[in-house]
């Protein structure tokens, strides 16, 4: 792979992606919550009943899917190539011992052959062409000649002026505070005179050693101070601006504004409704691209496994008080033995502390069947 030369002009989605700091902050957003998000596989047996593998070269794999990369850093990468290049391809290679790897391309390098129905066929890298089954692969879609900046251009270009327009106000546009102003019927100043008052002016009003400095300036000979309204971040809408361009790649990747900083309409208070909604209508249709294409590309090839699903509860479940109040209400009474709870805390077990304890005003339906064992029915 490292023979290849990457292409590296303006038009590649990595250098827009390394000078945009919208797309940038939105890319990042996604990838590395979607990152997060364990990957684990699963065994199904005759009752469709389902079993995690976890151990063996199985779970080496899935802890380092290129023996170098943690599943996270693995997961990071593949998302972004997606996201900016609506593309990912993997080279399936097999260890001595046994263990698969996949050894990531950068997209750069490789393009897809399409059918005339625009389904992948090969993969071309350089002047070579190997076969799909050889990767494990994820495709955008096959009409997009383009990747998923090109829509973005003209927006991108107006950031980038826009940003160089403030900058350029910034650096040459006067920062005058204000003036001082001698009217024309007082007496000539001397050039000593003149010289004695600036610096009289600079070493006690201005500068970090400023003796007077926020005090009461004293004039002289019916001189004036005037204000001078300067340029400020208002003036240069640079918040707006920043804003502007935040929200329109947010919504190009149909990301809500609110989660890459833009809070003008949200508070707190509707903090958990954003949760749910990161991890089903955001992330939800990556990671269901994401799985799917595992299950069918990778699945095989480990041992014992028949499908591959990201862990998405994991991200959802409630606070442990939360889980508690929930699960003790549905189950009518304590679900958790002391033992239990002390292992949580890491305190030591003691004897006794393993049965889970039963409040006298809660009674099951053995206990019921029990006390009336033997009575005449009336």
């Amino acid at each position: 792979i490292a023979s290849y030369t990457s292409n590296s002009s303006l038009t590649n989605p990595d250098a827009v992606y390394n000078s945009q700091r919208a797309v940038r902050t939105v890319v990042n957003f996604i990838a590395h919550n979607a990152a997060s998000i364990p990957l684990h596989a699963f065994a199904t047996d005759t009752d469709d009943e389902r079993t995690r593998v976890k151990s063996g070269n199985v779970g080496e794999f899935l802890r380092s899917p290129d023996t170098i990369a943690t599943q996270y850093e693995y997961m990071r990468d593949m998302f972004k190539d997606v996201l900016l290049w609506e593309r990912f391809a993997a080279f399936k290679v097999r260890l001595p011992d046994g263990r698969l790897e996949l050894v990531r391309v950068p997209p750069t390098l490789f393009s897809f052959d399409r059918s005339g129905a625009g389904r992948p066929t090969t993969i071309t890298i350089g002047e070579d062409v190997f076969d799909l089954a050889g990767f494990m692969w994820l495709d955008g879609y096959p009409a997009s000649a383009s990747s998923p900046m090109a829509h973005l251009t003209d927006l991108l270009l107006e950031e980038s002026a826009s940003a160089k327009f403030r900058a350029d106000l910034w650096a040459r546009g006067a920062l005058v505070g204000g003036v001082i102003e001698r009217p024309q019927e007082a007496p000539d100043w001397s050039p000593k005179a003149r010289k004695r008052f600036r610096e009289l002016l600079a070493s006690r009003y201005t500068g970090d050693s400023a003796v007077d400095a926020g005090g009461t300036m004293l004039l002289e000979d019916g001189m004036t101070y005037k204000s001078l309204d300067h340029m400020s971040s208002r003036d240069a809408q640079q918040i707006e601006a920043r804003k502007l361009s935040t929200s329109e790649v947010a919504a190009a990747y149909q990301v809500p504004p609110v989660f890459v900083g833009v809070l003008d309409n949200s508070n707190y208070s509707n903090v958990q409704a954003y949760r749910g909604m990161l991890y089903s209508d955001v992330l939800g249709p990556l990671l269901v691209q994401s799985q799917q294409a595992w299950t069918l590309r990778v699945a095989s090839e480990l041992p014992s496994v028949d499908f591959l699903e990201h862990n998405v509860d994991s991200k959802l479940a409630l606070s442990f008080e939360e889980q508690a109040a929930v699960l003790q209400s549905a189950v009518g009474g304590p679900y958790m033995t002391r033992a239990e709870a002390r292992k949580r805390q890491n305190l030591p077990f003691l004897e006794g502390t393993d049965t889970i304890l039963e409040p006298l005003n809660i009674s099951t339906g053995s206990d019921d069947q029990e006390e009336t064992e033997g009575q005449p029915t009336p």
